[in-house]
């Protein structure tokens, strides 16, 4: 009879270790992007909605003092695009177009507000999601809250999976409801870095969001003339 409940006890108890488990992870990664003075990431991206299509490979560094550059090239619906975003603390450029006719070219004071959470967003839902999370919040009152805009309702541990030859570990989440519907996430977290090796969002039965990082470290030394901008 001991042995029976103690099986029972282990059985109900299962599901909540693996909760706290993939807290645990998540949390561990998420505090490493968040205290890190530099971030560099490599990474490749796929966005599908609405019966359209965007494959875009990119490169995203994010400096001290609120300063970032982000680079994607791709093709979006067969269409060429290319995007060059780059902050110095003190101004946002933004250079957009398909790489034929003349881009379009932005310039406007950095937003000092929304570069206080991007590390926060970046660790929650990746360079792509962030970048368009950023764009459709322009009405933002306060400083960025991503526990306020993208909440985590749970966690899960998933598979232990490669990516590449890296062992990870997948942490999946449910999001919201926050600012929109309740979305879906997992999260490859490689099991010697606890930094992110691919990830896959997902908002409702259309929008999916596939990114995987060929490089994604913390700390490291970055170039100081990639935040310059352009004159």
């Amino acid at each position: 009879m001991r042995t029976l409940a103690l099986l029972t006890v282990l059985l109900v108890a299962g599901p909540a270790f693996g909760q706290d488990e993939a807290e645990k992870l998540y949390r561990a990664m998420e505090k490493k992007i968040a205290s890190a003075k530099t971030i560099e990431a490599v990474f490749d991206t796929e966005m599908t909605g609405e019966g359209k299509t965007m494959k875009m490979k990119g490169k995203f560094y994010f400096g001290e003092d609120a300063k970032h550059y982000l680079t994607m090239e791709g093709s979006a619906d067969g269409k060429d695009m290319k995007l060059l975003m780059i902050t110095d603390g003190k101004t946002t450029y933004v250079k957009a177009g398909d790489g034929k006719a003349d881009p379009q070219v932005d310039r406007q004071p950095a937003d000092a507000k929304l570069m206080a959470g991007a590390r926060l967003f970046l660790a929650r839902l990746g360079v792509s999601a962030s970048w368009f999370f950023a764009r459709g919040s322009s009405d933002r009152k306060g400083p960025p809250d991503v526990d306020r805009e993208a909440p985590i309702k749970s966690f899960k541990l998933g598979a232990k999976e490669k990516v590449g030859n890296r062992d990870a570990q997948v942490v999946e989440l449910v999001i919201g409801p926050g600012a929109g519907e309740e979305s879906k996430e997992s999260i490859w977290i490689d099991t010697q870095t606890q930094l992110p090796l691919k990830r896959v969002l997902s908002s409702g039965p259309v929008i999916r969001i596939t990114e995987t990082y060929s490089v994604f470290n913390v700390d490291t030394k970055i170039d100081a003339k990639l935040f310059e901008v352009p004159k």
